[in-house]
Formats: C-alpha cells, structure tokens, sequence
C-alpha cells in the first residue's frame, strides 16, 4: 500500500533516528523544477486608461490559439480559456496570483487596473509583455492621490518598469505619456498607431524598431523598414 499525502512529512528523513540524513526535500525541487526550468511562465499584463478589458480578452483569445491552457483575469472574472471561474472584478494582484498559481494555466493575460497596484502592487514581479492602451486626459483621477494625467501613467507604468530584458512594451504612440514610458522598459518597445505617418513610429522605425499601424486598410507590422506581416482591416464596429 502507498500512502498519498498532500503534506507529507520529511523529518523523518532529513533527521533520522537511525542513519545517514537523505536530501528529500531537494528530490522533491528537482522533480517539480528540472534542470533549466525555473518554473515561470509567460505573462502579459495590460494596463491603460481605457480598453484594458477588450484587449485582455481579445489577447487570450489569440493565444488560445496556441493549444495551451490560458489563465486570464480581467474586470469581469477570472478565465482558464472559456471557462469563467469568477465573476467579481478580478483585475487586482490577488486575481493575478490565484491564477499564477493554477498548475494549469501555461499562459497568463493580466488586466492591471491602478486600484490594485496602489492597494497591494502588481502580483507579479516580471512580464514578458506590457500593454498600455493610453493615459488620454486620464478619466480616473482624484482617487488615491492620483490627481493628474501624470500621477496616473507614472502608475500605469508599473507593468512597464517590470518588463523582462528580453520582453517588449507596447505602447501607443499616439499618447505621448505613453510613449514617455519607453526609456523605463529594460526590454524593448513596440508603438502601434492608426497612422503609419506618425512622427513617433517614423522615428522608431528609422531607428530599426517594430511597430504596428494600418495602411491602406491593412494592419501591419513592421521591423524598421521591413514589413514583416499584414492582415486586412475591417475597420471599428
């Protein structure tokens, strides 16, 4: 017979009455993390004044095109893929660690709302991939000493200072407090537009970096002055 215990005990081991000490608890590292493994996975947080939900959503969508398991937590839940496990606001830290912490989930989107980054941070310490739709004229001032357009991006740019050198910002290019966060992100940035002539991702892509803008009714992503890939564009509903 086998004993399956979800707390076994390891003294026992690590502090026989008899014999010689065994590194169990070692064992039981390397089997959860082999070798190369540091047991992260990839995460993507969103952050922005409005449009975080839509783009949370839609982006777990995308990957779900991967095949793998998505967490996703958003103002209206928590999702592994389609299936809703909450239904409050989950757009906090808590939110984000419940669902960092599902053995399940492979990929993570996380919609990063100021609330829960000026009560308890971020509930990540890295992201592969920061997301800022726009800070605009900031519509969720006068809240938590947050007064000004300006107090709000140096909050929403959280996500961005935490990026992962080998991550990217995507920033809007058409927001200028935006854009001001790129010199914060220890990966690399990504602006996207509406407007291929705009003078930020002119300048990017002169420079030899990727953005993102429509032309000629097609989206398209380029890397400085290579096209790099194109999809029609149907236009807002």
């Amino acid at each position: 017979m086998v004993e399956v215990n979800a707390a076994p005990g390891l003294r026992m081991h690590l502090a026989p009455s008899v014999g010689e000490p065994q590194d169990v608890g070692g064992a039981i590292i390397d089997m959860i993390f082999p070798p190369g493994e540091n047991g992260r996975i990839p995460i993507a947080a969103i952050s922005g004044t409005n449009g975080k939900t839509t783009v949370s959503r839609f982006l777990a969508h995308v990957l779900q095109g991967t095949g793998k398991v998505i967490g996703m937590t958003c103002t209206d839940g928590i999702y592994l893929n389609t299936r809703r496990i909450d239904s409050d606001d989950c757009s906090g830290p808590i939110s984000a660690g419940m669902c960092s912490r599902n053995p399940n989930v492979e990929m993570a989107v996380f919609e990063t709302a100021r609330g829960g980054i000026l009560r308890a941070g971020l509930g990540f310490d890295e992201c592969d991939v920061a997301i800022i739709t726009n800070i605009g004229d900031g519509d969720h001032l006068g809240l938590s000493d947050i007064n000004t357009a300006e107090d709000l991006a140096r909050v929403k740019r959280c996500i961005v200072d935490v990026v992962r050198p080998s991550g990217t910002a995507v920033l809007n290019a058409a927001d200028p407090l935006v854009v001001a966060m790129a010199p914060f992100c220890p990966g690399s940035a990504l602006y996207f537009a509406l407007d291929p002539a705009n003078p930020v991702i002119v300048a990017h892509r002169a420079a030899g970096g990727r953005a993102v803008f429509v032309r000629n009714n097609t989206i398209v992503l380029a890397a400085g002055p290579r096209k790099i890939r194109s999809s029609r564009w149907t236009g807002f509903p």
